[in-house]
């Protein structure tokens, strides 16, 4: 239903009517930021990227072929933008790091930060992954559509991030009680 829904508001930009762009723009922009904010660390330039790639779309629209695709093409679009600012800003984009994800609370507890140590340590699938749905509160209908994956592939990737993160911190000396 969203993707034919999708797809309408395509046509009617095509057409001419921005406003359906701007539609599509608010459904997508929360889960085009958590993106971004994986790859930069830093929800001012996620805020960038995500603008970015909203014009890159809009300048490019015309040239998606499978318009039911558009929340997936959006995200690469996204990915990429946040990317060219990485490197603009001469940021590392490294799979292994990622900043902690509130940088704006100063007196965050010791666990809270060996959670988000945990989750730096995770590769980049998992980290957009585990920041769409904990941080951004994404529904899996909306993650499976920005980044192309099945309820069944989002919740087993999950899984794997929260295992990892959990195995991160039995090595660090939380969950000690735990079985």
């Amino acid at each position: 239903m969203r993707k034919k829904f999708d797809e309408q508001l395509i046509h009617a930009t095509l057409n001419g009517d921005i406003e359906s762009f701007g539609t599509l723009a608010r459904r997508y922009y929360s889960a085009m930021v958590a993106i971004a904010y994986s790859r930069l660390n830093d929800r001012h330039l996620a805020e960038d990227a995500a603008q970015e790639a909203l014009s890159r779309a809009l300048v490019n629209l015309v040239m998606l072929r499978r318009k039911e695709r558009f929340a997936f093409w959006l995200g690469r679009i996204t990915r990429n933008a946040a990317d060219d600012i990485a490197r603009r800003k001469n940021i590392a984009v490294d799979p292994n790091e990622i900043a902690a994800f509130s940088q704006e609370n100063k007196d965050q507890s010791e666990i809270q930060e060996n959670v988000q140590q945990a989750i730096r340590q995770l590769n980049p699938v998992y980290r957009e992954l585990v920041t769409l749905r904990y941080f951004d509160s994404c529904s899996y209908e909306e993650i499976g559509a920005v980044l192309g994956l099945t309820p069944a592939a989002i919740n087993g990737k999950l899984t794997r991030a929260k295992r990892k993160i959990a195995e991160y911190m039995k090595r660090h000396g939380f969950m000690e009680n735990q079985p």
